[in-house]
């Protein structure tokens, strides 16, 4: 019968197929419908697999592209005539940068291995080392490319984030049990709800960490994945025995550890020793902060523990006081928890030191969560409620009528005031500091904090977190005019630095439309970002659109001096990626709109008709072709929306 799959060998591979007895020579195949095929194969019995030579693949290619049978062609398939102990091809391979490898592979004095026993005839070439005392494989990441087509077919677990660490990072946490996961959004938010820092290097062995981008909250002892690397990883993280807790919102979380955190408070006021606590009276002023640090001189605050005499009951509430500037203080939560017996018993609590600091810890430099809510008064219609910041508008409720205005030169004429005279303090405080720049779209701006990180990534893909989509607005018709639904974020885009061969991290401040889902910027003020920190557009891994969703090109670049492809890593020849990889870079650039198919089309037919002509070409330009016609099938499968 016709076989589902046939193996594909070169000509001196298949030479010593010939050569040995045990293999069966077939010559007639037939089908289900009784139809004959006629071609030469050797088969393996005992592994119950057909082989093939190039010569053979060249009459019969017909066949695959009817969808008839499967060829498969692994270049470091090879056929064992010494039948010498070989390891089985294992699970699981460490891929790890060569120079690193060659490195870890002294210290731990790891055993080089190439050969893993496919058959009882056969064999992958696969050159790599083996750690014995973790039983682990290690591979650089040039192997990896070269046989992603086998490890997709053998199903391989690849965990690329290993790291060499020569002792110049200090690294101190274990492999969490339990990492929670969040999509983009709800990660973008995290930071203004929870306390929380990166953390990224975990213990591996003495010469090795692992290197996993999360966030970490220490109030909850819990760390935070984003989704794509949750589900990039899975695998892996599920042969690590970690945790992954999926399908919950930030909100349900944060309510989880609210009940938890209740829960243990309680008992931590049973087991308190009384010997440590100081009753004491309540003063007349206090102010509320975010730390257990004096604003003025930084010193440790000492606490206090007066009480609230109440007709039924007495509550101990705790209170900070620094001996050194002799003033009091109360921790927001404490705070937010026993509001009522605070304003009860203290006859003026400052709010404005607090909202100062909070709005310095902002990425944008102003946190309008705090404001939420706040009493405000209008000059001609009274007083109303503060409900958000839409782009350039403030929205006030009324007794359920909503009006706006201009923010932030509401404030700076006097028209609007918060009646908490420290929040008017605090608001005013933000638009005196920050200078913000006024557009002709009439668009507020707040100062801008840009972050350039370098990382060690190579791969694009493999960056968590990142916007591949960014829409850059030249009109006063946009999202915030339009009173759409508008937050601040910070986007994080992956940048080519071409002195590098690794991907730059940048952090910019822009909006976020969720009624659209557009991250968005002013034009003007995105090139003048990019123009202050030296940055060139074309090398940034992302695409960019007008309001009108057509595409912006900014600069036609020369295809002799510059490719976009291989700006993401495409390459090709007997050192480039596998014909696997390649289609599965250029899924990625289309999916993603990082480049559209006649662009990658014009680059690889440039490629064609000018760089394939030197010397010594001929396998690039199989590949270039090979990809142009890949991209056709794409196009012709539907999944580009055409426009007509």
């Amino acid at each position: 019968m016709l076989p589902n799959e046939l193996y594909l060998l070169n000509s001196n591979e298949f030479e010593k197929i010939i050569k040995n007895k045990t293999f069966i020579e077939i010559h007639k195949f037939t089908d289900k419908k009784r139809r004959e095929y006629n071609f030469f194969a050797k088969y393996d019995k005992d592994s119950n697999k057909y082989y093939i030579s190039e010569t053979t693949y060249k009459d019969i290619k017909y066949l695959e592209a009817e969808g008839k049978i499967r060829i498969l062609y692994f270049k470091n398939l090879r056929v064992d005539e010494k039948s010498k102990k070989m390891h089985k091809l294992p699970g699981i391979f460490c891929v790890m940068e060569e120079k690193n490898l060659q490195k870890l592979a002294i210290k731990e004095k790891l055993i080089e291995c190439s050969d893993f026993r496919a058959t009882d005839h056969t064999c992958f070439y696969i050159p790599s080392r083996y750690d014995e005392k973790t039983k682990r494989f290690y591979i650089n990441t040039k192997i990896y490319e070269r046989n992603l087509d086998l490890f997709n077919k053998r199903n391989t677990i690849l965990i690329d984030f290993i790291k060499f660490n020569e002792g110049n990072i200090s690294v101190e946490r274990n492999l969490p049990k339990v990492i929670y996961v969040l999509n983009n959004i709800e990660m973008l938010k995290l930071n203004t709800i929870l306390n929380v820092q990166e953390i990224e290097n975990f213990k591996n062995t003495k010469y090795t960490f692992f290197e996993i981008p999360t966030m970490f909250n220490p109030q909850n002892n819990v760390y935070f994945l984003s989704s794509k690397t949750a589900n990039d990883y899975a695998k892996v993280f599920n042969t690590l025995k970690i945790q992954l807790i999926k399908h919950q919102t930030l909100s349900n979380i944060v309510e989880t550890f609210k009940r938890s955190n209740s829960l243990n408070n309680l008992k931590l006021k049973k087991q308190k020793n009384n010997k440590n606590e100081n009753i004491d009276v309540f003063p007349y002023k206090a102010s509320i902060i975010d730390g257990k640090v004096c604003y003025k001189c930084h010193q440790v605050l000492e606490r206090k523990y007066p009480i609230f005499h109440d007709s039924s009951q007495d509550i101990k509430l705790r209170m900070y006081f620094c001996k050194k500037c002799q003033n009091y203080f109360i921790l927001k939560d404490d705070f937010d928890k026993d509001k009522e017996f605070y304003i009860k018993s203290i006859k003026k609590i400052s709010y404005l030191d607090y909202l100062k600091s909070k709005n310095q810890q902002s990425s944008t430099g102003f946190n309008k969560d705090l404001y939420i809510d706040q009493p405000i008064v209008d000059l001609s219609y009274g007083k109303g409620t503060f409900v958000q910041i839409k782009g350039s508008n403030i929205l006030v409720d009324y007794s359920g009528n909503k009006r706006s205005y201009h923010f932030p030169q509401s404030f700076k004429n006097g028209r609007l005031r918060f009646v908490d005279k420290e929040y008017q303090a605090s608001i005013m405080h933000v638009i005196n500091i920050d200078e913000p720049s006024q557009e002709d779209n009439s668009f507020y701006v707040l100062r801008k904090k840009v972050t350039v990180q370098n990382s060690s990534y190579a791969d694009v893909r493999r960056i968590p977190g990142l916007v591949y989509k960014i829409q850059l607005i030249g009109s006063s018709n946009n999202h915030a005019t339009k009173t759409h639904p508008v937050e601040d974020v910070v986007v994080k885009l992956a940048y080519k630095n071409p002195k590098s061969k690794t991907f730059d991290i940048v952090s910019i401040p822009m909006h976020y439309c969720s009624r659209c889902d557009k991250y968005f910027d002013m034009k003007q003020s995105f090139l003048q970002t990019l123009q202050k920190y030296n940055l060139d557009i074309n090398y940034f891994a992302a695409s960019f659109e007008s309001e009108t969703g057509q595409p912006i090109v900014f600069k036609q670049m020369d295809l002799r001096e510059f490719s976009k492809l291989k700006l993401f890593g495409y390459s090709v020849g007997a050192n480039g990626l596998s014909t696997g990889a390649r289609q599965e870079l250029l899924d990625f650039i289309l999916k993603n709109h990082l480049m559209t198919a006649s662009e990658i089309k014009s680059q690889l037919q440039f490629n064609i008709r000018f760089i394939g002509k030197k010397a010594h070409m001929d396998d690039a330009v199989g590949d270039w072709e090979m990809d142009i016609d890949y991209i056709n099938e794409y196009i012709s499968s539907g999944k580009i929306h055409w426009k007509y």
